[in-house]
């Protein structure tokens, strides 16, 4: 009996594990974490065998270590009998989960202290700066726009930029008090939010005079509960604005009138479908990358630029017209074109083993991006082409009408569909998705078959692990 204990007392100890992993991926906030059993199931992630160790952090630890303790000292002094045991074993995850939120709750009273110190430093280095600060956000391609406006100011002025994808109010501010300095004259942040009220608390940080709209989606729309809240949220970097502000706005957005209402700032809109502010005409998409005529007042800018799809060039947009507003002539900004990558793990070209071609957009998912790389495929020669996903998170209400569209989407191309998401087996009547159980089979399978003749697609998040089996390094 003391044995079978026992036994109950570590599958506990593992459940706790899995579950601060879980809480730390969806990065601690309880929304996300009850919007992702929602969506995947409280049986998926309560009672999945598979465990998940967390990474090793100090609120990992300070979570995990308290909860060790109080089991080890219950596992010493309780008396066990069948019938407790039992129900040990079989509650270990809601026992363990309930342990887990309390000392999520409780590790948090610091961590808000630590990061109401850090917006604090960071406001006060903002108010003794002379930089101008530019806020991009979007559902999607806010990252790729601020490296792009980066790479091409950076030669002529002195820039500074958030780090990688830390738009948060605490990401926001680690990188103001990391790069803002004393002669910058720009600083580029990019602002994320999953619940209305998150932007314009970060736009309060940085104060811009400058704000960028990327586009609007159905991304995070389960956490925000309507795409009215969503639009709302999108708007707060708007409304944020001094009286000298200016607006950068994607022209292609559906919901533009509830985004440009009572606003007397001056707006530039973009596009990449129509005649608009700043356009593009005469594009071609080639082998190596694509050419295009980019459009701004009585400027043309013919350019070739090393991306794979038309859409990112949405991206590149807002990036030049602001270049062109600050005084950059159109040969300073030519020269720069020249040298713009992909962002890495955003539509970006890698080899993959035996021969294959990936292209890698596993930074994260949604439905316009999703569409993207299947159009994407089409160019390409290979005749196997296959795109891999654990499926899109956080879609709420419209995540059926979503995957329906992208259903669609590969049958159009031609294109095979290989996903642990079973919604999207589901949806298919062409028997051209493939489901596995877990990642690590999608990965083995894919190890076993990909050649020459494959173009491999990444699309969304996956464990470095299997990136690192099929990407060749």
């Amino acid at each position: 009996m003391k044995y079978f204990f026992l036994a109950a007392i570590i599958v506990l100890v593992l459940k706790t594990l899995d579950l601060i992993y879980f809480f730390q991926i969806k990065e601690y906030r309880f929304d996300r974490f009850f919007s992702g059993i929602k969506e995947q199931g409280t049986s998926a992630v309560l009672y999945n065998p598979v465990i998940h160790l967390p990474a090793k952090k100090l609120r990992n630890f300070l979570i995990f270590l308290p909860i060790l303790i109080f089991l080890v000292v219950f596992a010493y002094f309780f008396r066990p009998s069948i019938l407790t045991t039992l129900i040990i074993l079989m509650l270990s995850p809601i026992i363990g989960f309930l342990l887990t939120a309390f000392f999520v709750s409780l590790t948090g009273i610091p961590v808000y202290f630590y990061r109401k110190k850090i917006i604090n430093d960071a406001k006060k280095k903002i108010a003794g700066s002379k930089a101008v600060f530019i806020g991009i956000t979007g559902s999607y391609g806010k990252t790729s726009a601020k490296e792009m406006l980066y790479d091409i100011l950076k030669n002529k002025y002195k820039v500074a930029k958030t780090d990688a994808n830390m738009n948060s109010d605490i990401g926001i501010a680690l990188s103001v008090i990391k790069n803002l300095k004393d002669d910058t004259q720009y600083f580029i942040a990019e602002l994320g939010a999953y619940k209305r009220g998150e932007i314009k608390k970060a736009a309060e940080i940085v104060r811009p005079t400058i704000a960028v709209i990327t586009a609007i989606g159905n991304q995070h729309l389960s956490l925000f509960g309507s795409k009215k809240n969503l639009v709302l949220a999108k708007k707060e970097l708007l409304l944020s604005l001094p009286k000298n502000g200016r607006i950068y706005l994607n022209k292609d957005i559906d919901s533009l009138p509830d985004l440009t209402s009572n606003l007397n700032y001056p707006i530039c809109y973009f596009s990449i479908n129509s005649k608009a502010d700043i356009y593009v005409k005469d594009t071609k998409t080639l082998s190596d990358g694509i050419t295009v005529k980019i459009v701004y007042k009585d400027k043309a800018l013919p350019v070739k630029i090393d991306l794979l799809s038309i859409r990112q060039v949405s991206n590149l947009l807002p990036a030049v017209a602001i270049a062109y507003d600050l005084g950059m002539t159109t040969e300073e900004i030519g020269g720069q074109l020249l040298q713009i990558k992909p962002t890495d793990n955003r539509l970006s070209l890698k080899k993959g083993i035996n021969g294959s071609l990936i292209i890698d957009d596993s930074y994260n998912s949604n439905i316009e991006g999703f569409k993207t790389a299947i159009e994407t495929a089409r160019q390409y020669t290979q005749p196997v082409k296959i795109i891999v996903t654990k499926g899109i998170i956080e879609l709420g209400q419209e995540k059926s009408e979503s995957y329906e569209q992208i259903v669609d989407k590969i049958y159009k191309a031609g294109v095979k569909l290989y996903t642990t998401d079973r919604l999207f087996k589901k949806m298919d009547k062409n028997n051209q998705v493939l489901l596995f159980k877990k990642e690590k089979d999608l990965g083995d399978y894919l190890c076993s078959m990909l050649d020459q003749h494959t173009l491999l697609i990444i699309e969304g998040k996956f464990t470095q692990q299997f990136i690192k089996s099929i990407i060749k390094l």
